[in-house]
């Protein structure tokens, strides 16, 4: 069996006996909703297994991307509960002061 690649298909030359068969490649679609290679050519097959493979890498990028940013979006998570902590520290820091007022002219105000 010999194949030859077109620009959008590839064509199949097929020896039976003493006949040549010419036959193109079935669409991609169509390879994709057979359930098992029997019946596909050799070139069929390689289109099917190449699809496949493209799908899995571009899968496995699509999750390596996915990891880095729930790591990063987690890091943001624990910096803001930890920046919303030392926020509150400092709120009950100044809310446990005591307050003396002063007015304008210098004299307390707060009884003394």
């Amino acid at each position: 069996m010999t194949t030859s690649s077109g620009s959008t298909q590839e064509t199949t030359v097929q020896t039976t006996g003493d006949a040549l068969a010419m036959t193109e490649d079935r669409p991609l679609s169509t390879l994709l909703s057979l359930r098992s290679y029997q019946g596909m050519t050799d070139s069929e097959i390689s289109k099917v297994i190449g699809f496949k493979e493209r799908i899995a890498r571009a899968n496995g990028m699509t999750d390596a991307k996915i990891a880095v940013m729930m790591q990063a979006s987690e890091a943001l998570v624990q910096q803001s509960q930890e920046s919303c902590t030392n926020s509150q520290k400092v709120l009950e820091s100044l809310l446990n002061r005591p307050v003396t007022l002063v007015s304008n002219d210098g004299s307390m105000e707060n009884g003394k």
